[in-house]
């Protein structure tokens, strides 16, 4: 499953507990999720250029996704560059994502521009899935715990054996 990770998520965390809880599941090798990126790399240089305290847990962030392999990042066959407006920019990595258009915000407040239908936003066509920072949370975690039950009951059943 590929997400597209706002800017925002980093950019408003003023405690850290985004990108703690939610960036670092993306570098799990465990699991299956991954982040999407633009052929150009816009969204790692957006990304850098985020002016926060917590710029040093954002470089480890990256670099565990880009070096630990299999990466955790979804090439997308997108330019973004000449987008001028950044949530613009993500909306359009997000809706070029094949099979799974999810993007994850800080708080769906700051996407009050665009057409909104429930959960989603529609653009180009395109329904988004938009999850803020607890619905992510909440919805990875799930899928995380899903799997160590599943990992536990295997092992229960092969022990008992």
């Amino acid at each position: 499953m590929t997400y597209t990770i706002s800017p925002c998520l980093i950019e408003f965390d003023t405690i850290g507990t985004s990108i703690s809880s939610i960036l670092f599941i993306f570098s799990n090798k465990r699991n299956s999720y991954k982040v999407a990126k633009d052929k150009n790399n816009t969204v790692i240089d957006t990304y850098l250029s985020i002016n926060t305290k917590y710029k040093d847990a954002i470089m480890t962030w990256l670099d565990l996704m880009a070096n630990v392999k299999p990466d955790s990042f979804e090439l997308v066959n997108v330019n973004i560059d000449n987008i001028s407006d950044r949530n613009l920019q993500f909306i359009k990595l997000c809706k070029s994502t094949i099979g799974s258009n999810k993007m994850i915000v800080y708080s769906k407040q700051y996407f009050d521009k665009f057409e909104w239908k429930i959960d989603k936003i529609l653009y180009e066509n395109v329904y988004i899935e938009v999850f803020d920072k607890d619905e992510a949370l909440e919805k990875l975690n799930q899928n995380n715990i899903k799997t160590e039950k599943t990992i536990q009951v295997g092992l229960g059943t092969f022990l008992k054996k």
